[in-house]
């Protein structure tokens, strides 16, 4: 596939929904070639900010701040009814490892144990550190209580291009520390939710990322590691259209578009 032949496609994938807004950053990490659709455009970041959250958890526990064995207690359901998640059907309390925590908020995008890390870390860490790895359209700004919110001034907010400068920091293990970033590929290579970028790629491909949802947001952002080191970040996301099933749909064929375009010229 050449870049007019995805451009061409991509095109023709685009939303057609009023008031729809969407964003792509892709960069291949072997050949540095950037694919890129409005990667500035701030967008409700849904869960997918949580792993700015898990950044900041590694960050502080880096600096001996904590253990990522301490344990914490959750002593509530915090992520609300309609949130994601397990904890909510536990019988509380219960204590945790902080890795623990941070585990769950990743791979399940549990919104409880993700409101323990923010409490643990605190809002201002979170983007006082965004801000230093240079990110400029990504904030934290409220918990995760399994809504949306409809004041933009008070939402999560997220850009495609600041996530794919994060993951290439992350691919080179830079981010933060070598330490840092292997504990947390270790963690965001455990995904379970799998029904966006990884959906139409070849069976086994290895893939490092973290969704986030809202009824009509949805977001996929990560690192596939494709054939013959062939390796690439990604960052796919769409608001104003119906989640499930059309923005999933949506963001998973994208990412289909990008792995023909890096994989199969």
């Amino acid at each position: 596939m050449t870049l007019e032949e995805l451009r061409i496609a991509f095109d023709r994938l685009a939303p057609e929904d009023p008031g729809a807004l969407y964003s792509v950053f892709a960069k291949n990490m072997k050949t540095g070639e950037v694919f890129a659709v409005n990667q500035d455009r701030q967008l409700p970041a849904a869960s997918v900010i949580k792993m700015c959250v898990l950044i900041e958890v590694f960050n502080q526990a880096y600096q001996g701040l904590f253990g990522l064995d301490d344990t914490q207690e959750v002593g509530k359901d915090t992520g609300g009814a309609r949130g994601s998640g397990i904890l909510k059907f536990f019988k509380l309390p219960v204590h945790l490892s902080v890795y623990n925590l941070a585990t769950l908020m990743i791979i399940i995008s549990d919104n409880t144990a993700s409101n323990a890390c923010i409490d643990l870390v605190g809002f201002d860490a979170v983007n006082r550190t965004l801000q230093a790895l240079g990110c400029r359209g990504t904030a934290l700004r409220r918990y995760f209580i399994g809504a949306a919110v409809d004041d933009r001034s008070k939402d999560n907010l997220m850009t495609t291009g600041d996530y794919g400068m994060l993951l290439e920091k992350l691919y080179h293990r830079r981010l933060i520390s070598p330490q840092v970033s292997d504990g947390m590929l270790e963690i965001m290579k455990k995904q379970t939710l799998n029904t966006r970028i990884p959906l139409h790629l070849p069976e086994g491909t290895v893939v490092a990322h973290k969704t986030g949802t809202q009824p009509m947001t949805t977001h996929d952002s990560g690192i596939v590691y494709g054939p013959d080191g062939n390796d690439y970040v990604v960052s796919i996301g769409v608001t104003g259209v119906p989640a499930r099933p059309r923005g999933s749909d949506w963001v998973a064929d994208v990412s289909k578009l990008v792995w023909d375009y890096f994989i199969c010229p």
